[in-house]
């Protein structure tokens, strides 16, 4: 499979497609339709909005105050939850200082270190002195819960990472919440992940595609390849040189 999922509206059953992001179905008089009635507005090359640096800085605060405001607008009490990353400790900062609404998060811890961010999650907590819930998973618990997830999914999991999210899920449930904010999807609109780096620095080698020295800048991004000198070399080459005349595909 080449993404992650499968391409909106194909599902993997046949005869069976989803309603694509950004669109309403309109079912009237034994005619269905859709219609698009959203759609994410992308600057062309160079197009950028005009400001300095504060000014443009202080516009993306107040949109995401806005934002936030608007989303704890509810008939029943919102949560949070709370991982201890920069994208769900600065949605619950927002909810702290800029709304009323009662702070009650909810967390996750793993048993595996290399996962586990309670120690971020204890800070924050403290900090703004939320009511917080939180669960431990374990190894086991990914194994046990995996064939559920899927069912519940309704499609292809390419990662277990939404097995513990459903465990999350759970536990939200049970202390009676129905609708919790999440700082999922803030990577893709602000870059946060190494894969936009990655592209960033594909672009900037693809000005000198012979260069030797650029290409190792994707070393210092991926400091966990254990590669030798050599190898490393030969390695950034061969896999992200690929298509380097295209970099932005």
């Amino acid at each position: 499979m080449t993404f992650w999922a499968p391409v909106s509206p194909g599902t993997m059953f046949k005869n069976i497609f989803e309603l694509s992001p950004g669109y309403m179905l309109v079912a009237q008089r034994g005619n269905i339709s859709t219609h698009r009635y959203w759609d994410w507005s992308f600057p062309l090359q160079n197009d950028f909005r005009s400001g300095s640096e504060s000014q443009l800085r202080d516009e993306l605060l107040d949109l995401l105050i806005d934002a936030t405001k608007i989303r704890l607008r509810a008939d029943v009490p919102v949560g949070a939850y709370l991982s201890g990353g920069l994208d769900s400790s600065s949605l619950v900062s927002l909810i702290h200082h800029f709304s009323d609404a009662p702070l009650r998060t909810f967390s996750i811890g793993f048993d595996s270190k290399s996962f586990d961010e309670i120690e971020h999650q204890k800070q924050m907590i403290e900090q703004i002195n939320a009511n917080n819930s939180h669960l431990i998973c374990h190894d086991r618990d990914i194994a046990e819960h995996c064939e559920e997830t899927i069912w519940h999914t309704e499609s292809p999991v390419l990662r277990t990472a939404p097995v513990p999210m459903k465990l999350l899920s759970n536990l939200v449930r049970s202390k009676e919440y129905k609708v919790v904010l999440t700082g999922e999807g803030t990577d893709e609109v602000l870059g946060g992940y190494d894969i936009f780096k990655e592209s960033k620095l594909r672009q900037f080698w693809a000005k000198q595609p012979t260069s030797v020295t650029r290409p190792r800048l994707l070393k210092r991004l991926y400091p966990y390849l254990d590669l030798s000198p050599c190898r490393a070399q030969t390695y950034l080459q061969n896999f992200y040189g690929v298509n380097l005349n295209e970099p932005d595909k």
